[in-house]
């Protein structure tokens, strides 16, 4: 679970502000028909490169972030806030680049505060 809210509905809170940390990226295929097996296999043996298949790795953490991500679209429901921050081109461990991280996760929460309407600024009131 990417973003796990169900903790807080323990304790006594009015509003609940969720963050996904989104680093999803469209992939297209183009393919005008799916390859064969035995196309992919060649494709392989000699090197043309002409398939970009997803390796067995790859499918399994797919699968995991599709599972997440439906989750995380009924949690979306259920908080006062939620926005996802933008972490395109930063890996999932690239521990290394967390001061980046950090400063883009700022920006793009200053950002996203700002454009909330008065009415959504539950802590103003």
């Amino acid at each position: 679970d990417n973003l796990p809210i169900e903790p807080m509905y323990q304790y006594p809170v009015g509003n609940i502000i969720a963050v996904a940390l989104a680093g999803y990226s469209t992939r297209k295929v183009n393919y005008e028909e799916t390859p064969s097996s035995w196309s992919v296999f060649w494709d392989k043996i000699f090197r043309k490169k002409r398939y970009k298949i997803p390796n067995l790795p790859s499918i399994l953490i797919n699968s995991l972030t599709i599972n997440s991500r439906q989750k995380q679209e009924s949690t979306k429901s259920k908080v006062s806030l939620y926005f996802e921050l933008d972490l395109q081109g930063v890996g999932f461990l690239e521990n290394n680049k967390w001061k980046n991280i950090q400063n883009k996760g700022y920006k793009q929460t200053q950002e996203y505060l700002k454009a909330l309407e008065e009415k959504d600024k539950f802590w103003l009131n």
